[in-house]
């Protein structure tokens, strides 16, 4: 699930779908990214936080920042969003932290 499948929904913009060259897309194209991953990911009845949906911007971004760099498409086709993400409620533990808190929960038993 991911901006693949996001452009393959896009028949009406890119009829070409996978075929579609980086140069004739839009970067506003992305701008329904984020509201498409959270309802599909509802849809499942999951959740998704966003700054896990800003992440995967990103690196869409730096796709197309790389294919500006190679001369594959221009500044048009750079995405860029505008939406606010959320506070993280716990930040990500470090690896040795976790495996030593899972080894605990595994002697618990």
């Amino acid at each position: 699930m991911g901006a693949l499948d996001f452009l393959k929904g896009l028949t009406k913009r890119c009829p070409s779908g996978l075929n579609t060259r980086l140069s004739a897309l839009n970067g506003e194209v992305f701008n329904g990214y984020f509201d498409w991953r959270l309802s599909v990911t509802k849809g499942k009845g999951r959740t998704i936080r966003s700054d896990f949906v800003r992440d995967e911007l990103l690196t869409i971004r730096k796709m197309f920042q790389y294919a500006k760099k190679e001369k594959r498409c221009g500044d048009k086709a750079i995405p860029s969003w505008d939406f606010i993400v959320e506070r993280a409620t716990r930040g990500r533990t470090p690896l040795l932290q976790a495996y030593q808190q899972r080894r605990i929960r595994k002697l618990q038993r």
